[in-house]
């Protein structure tokens, strides 16, 4: 499964990923990158890449990633991740750094 971008009249469909299988895009709010869940580099991971397609990079640790979505201001994307057998939301800066956890164990 890959990624695509389309007109809203159906025309120009462009492929941008083309490695592994991926999902889940979701805009920046200022439409100029892309986050999406891929499995290129073995466990689904968050990437991002530009609204062209340019730029492709993982942006999560280790584990297996899901569900990505933007802070308002496109600086953070938080995912779900599954490390050690249980799921936590995990927050990274758009290029990647600063990964932390959101929340503590009960």
């Amino acid at each position: 499964m890959q990624i695509h971008v389309i007109s809203p009249d159906g025309s120009g469909r462009v492929q941008l990923t083309s490695h592994g299988t991926n999902s889940e895009p979701v805009w920046s709010p200022d439409g100029r990158r892309i986050a999406f869940l891929s499995d290129r580099e073995g466990p689904r991971q968050v990437f991002v890449m530009n609204a062209d397609g340019s730029g492709q990079h993982r942006v999560t640790g280790s584990g297996q990633g899901d569900w990505p979505t933007r802070s308002p201001d496109a600086r953070r994307i938080v995912s779900a991740s599954k490390r050690g057998g249980l799921w936590y939301l995990y927050s990274v800066n758009a290029d990647g750094t600063g990964e932390t956890r959101v929340g503590e164990d009960q």
